[in-house]
């Protein structure tokens, strides 16, 4: 049959059939009011905001892969790397080298490190090396007068009685080749003052573990911007007063600081970084998120190599941090005035060229 005769079969058809022909019609109007409809939502998005009821909608409007949504990441993350210089670096400014008793009389006699060694400070043979906190309980006076040839060829001259005991020191000498000036050379922290040594890191872990629920309240209470704001400007000025500590126990406060701020910081960028993705996206932003803070990690013992004197190492560790000072912090969409907000809104959607859905 020719395309003409099942035209008018089809004709015929529904011609012989009115119900049927009703039914198409009802499916054609349908469509097209169904066309109309979207149509004017579409138009009513770009002049109008009262549809957004959700932060979802927001997005919408917004954009999520815009050139606007990838600068907030990029500058983000980017200070994420930051993080480990401060809080993983006690390894480096705290590195321990050898070390022993410290003998006055001995010293100011100009004896060498090894002859120290080979006559006061005792020898492990399960260690393989000399003991740190003990020495020989010998007239170290009276060997300084008679030298270290002579009393080495009778130690027992300068014994106290009839057998050698072992005491322990209060004061230690330290192996200034392996490693110029740390934290530990500084202030001794060796023997019974390790515990200080500890310390100094049991106070960056505790001070991110109290930290995170009372800026986790507070960035929602009061919004991201200023509190991570006020976290950056306390964590550059923490950092750079931690090279200036005049004592351990000043050290171990600024140290303190330095931890809580930057959990602050840290917290504030994750919650706007996964704020300002599309939920699909979401769980893959939250593990590139953590890439730069290993990056971060793996540069840190690199900076540690080029800088040996603790005080300068922890200027250099706190250097980068001046970075977080060039953030013009989008507003946050927590509790603040809604006309920022919007501004902020309205530039970031200029940004990914979706000016026209939010203009009102």
């Amino acid at each position: 049959m020719d395309e003409g005769g099942k035209m008018k079969e089809a004709i015929t058809e529904v011609k012989e059939d009115p119900q049927e022909l009703k039914e198409r019609k009802e499916v054609v109007q349908e469509e097209k009011e169904g066309k109309e409809v979207v149509q004017g939502e579409k138009d009513g998005k770009e002049g109008d905001l009262s549809w957004v009821n959700t932060f979802e909608d927001l997005l919408e409007v917004v954009g999520t892969n815009g050139r606007w949504n990838i600068l907030m990441f990029i500058m983000c993350v980017t200070s994420v790397a930051i993080s480990p210089l401060q809080t993983l670096s006690y390894q480096f400014l705290g590195a321990t080298p050898d070390y022993w008793c410290h003998i006055a009389p001995l010293v100011e006699a100009n004896w060498t490190d090894q002859q120290i060694l080979s006559l006061a400070i005792p020898y492990s043979n399960s260690t393989g090396k000399y003991e740190g906190c003990q020495m020989r309980n010998y007239n170290y006076t009276a060997a300084a007068l008679l030298g270290y040839k002579a009393t080495m060829k009778d130690p027992s001259v300068v014994q106290h009685g009839n057998t050698t005991s072992i005491i322990k020191c209060s004061a230690r000498d330290f192996n200034h080749s392996q490693y110029s000036s740390t934290v530990v050379t500084e202030w001794d922290l060796v023997c019974e003052r390790r515990v200080l040594y500890s310390t100094t890191q049991a106070v960056m872990e505790g001070g991110k573990i109290v930290a995170y629920p009372i800026f986790g309240y507070l960035i929602d209470a009061l919004g991201r911007r200023p509190i991570v704001l006020v976290c950056v400007v306390i964590n550059i000025l923490a950092g750079f007063l931690v090279a200036a500590s005049p004592t351990v126990e000043v050290y171990i406060l600024l140290k303190l600081i330095v931890s809580a701020t930057d959990a602050g910081t840290y917290l504030g960028i994750f919650v706007f970084v996964m704020e300002t993705c599309a939920a699909k996206y979401r769980a893959a932003v939250g593990c590139l998120v953590a890439i730069p803070w290993a990056i971060g990690y793996m540069i840190t013992p690199g900076i540690a190599y080029l800088v040996r004197p603790w005080r300068w190492l922890q200027f250099a560790y706190a250097l980068p941090s001046l970075y977080c000072i060039i953030y013009f912090w989008p507003a946050s969409l927590g509790k603040e005035a809604a006309q920022p907000i919007w501004q902020e809104m309205r530039r970031a959607a200029r940004n990914n060229n979706q000016d026209r859905s939010c203009h009102a």
